[in-house]
């Protein structure tokens, strides 16, 4: 066995360790924070359809304020971006409006479905060497968790959000921790790495030299050049190298005792004194739990609070000298290329919330096999088997690539490129986290090979991972076998996997972000508003105070903390644990929301709430609290249109909100509006009426529109075509001349270019969609063009791009039962052309995938 590569990557035949690979943090105190909705912001593709009926249905489970849901109008893609566009179109936009609602308290931004899965960062890096493990493409969550690293490019610094253990947040075992080094240093230590492999020992000796210079606290490159030196004959230089290794975290006592590379010195007496002195094996570190606020100093340790917000002007300035904060961060799901159905979706985040507080009686799995994709984690299993046995959960580590007919299913930690999970034969319970590393589990786009991690969504997990791009089974770039002992400690889904990778630039992490199937959670009932007793259901009238009472339940685990928030406002907090008073000065006069939260005193910090209505007095005597919105129906389809009544009698003005979104206003005290339903999501929409005027604003109570979908008939049987052809058929016309064509590729938008279809040219076809029985749904068509485009199913008209204005991507639902469907596709052509079309129920593919043509 030759010298480690990596604390937490064992491989008899390994050689050195790459420095950019290492984890370095530590555990860190008592952190008051766990997951609520009101720590949770919703980021939502105003654009799509699917992107709004996802955050409705994610709101209403999670009981996410109105204030937290941040619609998103120039979101440029829902594929692959560029990092300047990330950073100018989501990531600026989302902490602008964080800073401007004032939602300092908040520590996730979970984006819904239809946005970018993948980053191009190569910009940032345009003159750096890159080694070749840093692939330059990233994951939208895990640049908006390293939001500071993002932003400081912007402000001269330079990019260090792909460092391997650039996440502070990490919980590493004792001795995984080490220094960061620069990329100079890591040329050095790769070059030394292929040097010891090559048996080259005075040439590695050089370069290890070199690199310990740079960095002469680093144990492994203390623990490589000892190594060298062992080789070379010079046991005492060696032996001075291990203590020092020792001394600065070294902690891998059966690997030194086995290394080949040592021989020359595992006689002597030294030795064994430091093999004594160093741990024999790598457990578990402590969980803590996460809160925005709290910055993490190199070390991983908890560094000062500072105020709720910054600017972003100061993130580069304090970040090197007060430590660096973090936004957890997640996607709800991926409805397009790869991904899953909207409905499987929506079902993975009605499982995870189901699930939360459960304590599900099931088994983690860590199936073992000779694939470096399990072999890359596999030491630690063990140790995250023991953790997890000491917490009452029942797990287990033996040969394998899935659980096999296995019914209880709590999570699974897989090693393999592909599987096919039915046939398995196994179940997951609701709130497991399943993921595998592999090389394209987080690619999207069509025809990536490998299996993607939606198939785990598919199938019941809460929570998947995948990288976006070639990771070189780098250990760091997936989370340890110890995110199901964080899981199992109750932490949320997001916690347990940002504490569990170190660098999280490329992971996409996908599912439900607060699921917390392992929380104890304090409990606790309303007692009293301004000492009159609470009645459940009834509406509080409160001036500027309203103190809340509360009484925890018979058997509540300990709460340490109170909090009050009006309408994801925070106005309120206390540290006894029966009393906290909201401050209600300045909130405007009508209907709101005030939440009690309660959160637990120990490390995971589980949080329990409870929210009732209250009325707010006016703050001018003859001000009024009346505000109303009615609407004409509470359920509607898609395509129909909601007639709004507003009205608060002496107002200036009258706005309608849809959630926290300005959707129309009308001058006066009353008016009514006509809001067509496509501009919400399907499902349960939250609708509220702001009056303003000059004695002050006043808010109405929350209204709900159920937003539907009508199918469309398939045609008739003589209406369908006897057999299509594969592929997308077009003709075109252009100055007398007309042509045909087949496509067989559709994914680039040039397609109609790479046909040479002139400028000008009208081009149009009827294309077939056929769905099975077993594919009847809701369809995503997601379509893009520079120039005029109009598609029309069977007879209906669903999309239409004009030649001048708006050419970004379109959205549209298409619910469809088993039959045939006729797609008619007209449009003119662009100087250089430029269309895209996708549609699927599983995702959406480019329409080559699923349309035929009746070949001529």
């Amino acid at each position: 066995m030759h010298s480690v590569i990596l604390p937490l990557v064992s491989s008899r035949r390994s050689v050195g360790v790459c420095l950019l690979l290492l984890l370095a943090i530590p555990w860190a105190g008592h952190a008051q924070a766990g997951g609520g909705g009101h720590n949770v912001v919703v980021v939502v593709n105003q654009r799509s359809w699917a992107s709004l009926t996802v955050a409705n249905e994610y709101v209403q489970l999670r009981n996410i304020p109105a204030r937290n849901v941040i619609h998103l109008t120039g979101v440029p893609t829902h594929e692959q971006i560029s990092i300047g566009s990330f950073r100018e179109t989501i990531l600026k936009p989302v902490l602008e409006e964080i800073r401007r609602r004032q939602l300092a308290h908040v520590d996730v931004i979970a984006y819904s479905v239809d946005f970018p899965w993948a980053v191009d960062v190569r910009e940032d890096f345009k003159n750096v060497s890159l080694p070749k493990v840093l692939t330059a493409v990233a994951a939208p969550n895990g640049l908006t968790f390293q939001y500071q690293q993002v932003l400081a490019v912007e402000h001269g610094e330079p990019a260090t959000y792909l460092a391997l253990n650039s996440n502070r947040y990490v919980r590493v075992p004792r001795g995984a921790r080490t220094p960061s080094i620069s990329l100079a240093t890591a040329e050095q230590v790769n070059q030394g790495l292929a040097l010891m492999k090559k048996q080259e020992w005075e040439q590695a000796r050089k370069a290890f030299e070199q690199a310990v210079a740079a960095s002469p606290l680093h144990p492994h490159l203390r623990y490589n050049l000892a190594c060298c030196l062992a080789r070379l004959g010079k046991p005492e230089a060696a032996l001075a190298q291990l203590t020092i290794a020792v001394d600065n975290g070294w902690s891998r006592r059966e690997w030194m005792q086995q290394d080949e590379d040592l021989t020359a010195v595992r006689d002597h007496r030294e030795f064994r004194r430091l093999l004594e002195r160093t741990p024999s094996e790598l457990s578990c570190p402590p969980s803590i739990a996460f809160r925005h606020a709290q910055r993490w100093d190199g070390r991983g340790e908890r560094a000062v609070d500072l105020p709720p917000w910054e600017t972003a002007q100061s993130f580069a300035a304090e970040r090197g000298s007060v430590g660096a904060q973090y936004y957890l961060s997640t996607m709800l799901g991926v409805a397009s290329g790869r991904g899953n159905s909207v409905e499987e979706v929506l079902e993975c985040l009605r499982r995870a919330t189901a699930a939360d507080g459960t304590a599900p009686g099931g088994t983690i799995y860590f199936p073992t096999n000779a694939n470096v994709r399990s072999k890359t984690r596999e030491p630690l299993y063990a140790a995250a088997v023991e953790a997890l046995k000491q917490l009452g959960v029942d797990a287990e580590s033996s040969p394998g690539t899935l659980p096999d007919k296995k019914d209880d299913v709590a999570g699974a930690m897989i090693g393999t490129a592909t599987f096919d999970w039915q046939k398995s034969g196994s179940r997951m319970l609701p709130g497991a986290i399943c993921e595998h590393l592999t090389s394209f589990g987080g690619v999207m786009r069509e025809n990536a090979g490998q299996t993607p991690l939606t198939e785990f969504i598919r199938h019941g997990a809460a929570g998947s991972s995948g990288t976006v791009t070639e990771p070189y089974a780098i250990q760091a770039k997936f989370p340890l076998a110890f995110l199901h002992a964080h899981y199992a400690r109750g932490c949320s889904l997001a916690e347990a996997f940002y504490q569990s990778v170190a660098g999280p630039y490329q992971l996409l992490i996908v599912g439900d972000p607060l699921c917390q199937p392992w929380a104890r959670a304090p409990r606790f009932t309303l007692e009293s508003v301004n000492s009159a007793p609470f009645a459940q259901g009834r509406e509080v009238v409160v001036g500027d105070v309203a103190e809340v009472r509360v009484v925890a339940n018979l058997n509540s685990p300990p709460f340490a903390r109170l909090e009050a928030y009006v309408d994801g406002m925070p106005v309120g907090a206390s540290d006894d644990a029966r009393t906290v008073r909201a401050d209600l000065r300045g909130l405007p006069g009508g209907s709101h929301l005030l939440r009690v939260v309660g959160i637990a005193g120990d490390d995971v910090a589980a949080q329990f709430a409870r929210e009732f209505s209250i009325r707010r007095m006016p703050t001018v005597e003859s001000a009024s609290t009346d505000c109303r919105i009615r609407i004409d129906r509470s359920q509607c389809d898609w395509s129909d249109t909601v007639q709004v009544v507003l009205s608060s009698p002496g107002a200036d003005k009258l706005i309608l909100y849809h959630d926290f979104q300005r959707l129309a206003e009308v001058a006066g005290d009353r008016g009514t509006l006509d809001l067509a339903a496509n501009r919400l999501g399907l499902g349960s929409n939250r609708l509220r009426c702001v009056a303003q005027g000059k004695q002050g604003d006043v808010c109405s109570e929350w209204v709900d529109v159920h937003v539907s979908l009508t199918e469309i008939a398939p045609l008739a049987n003589d209406e369908a075509p006897g057999g299509v052809e594969p592929g997308v058929q077009l003709r075109w016309q252009h100055e007398g001349e007309t042509e045909a064509n087949v496509w067989q590729a559709t994914h680039d938008a040039n397609w109609l270019e790479s046909a040479k279809m002139p400028r000008g040219a009208e081009f149009s076809g009827t294309n077939y969609l056929t769905v099975a029985t077993a594919d009847s749904g809701v369809y995503q068509l997601q379509v893009q063009a520079n120039d005029q485009l109009a598609i029309a199913v069977n007879d209906r008209l669903v999309v239409e791009i004009p030649a001048a204005g708006d050419h970004g991507w379109r959205y549209v639902p298409l619910r469809l039962s088993a039959g045939t469907y006729a797609f008619h596709i007209r449009g003119v052509a662009a100087a250089k052309p430029r269309v895209a079309i996708r549609i699927g129920l599983r995702g959406a593919p480019s329409v080559d995938q699923r349309f035929g043509h009746v070949a001529n």
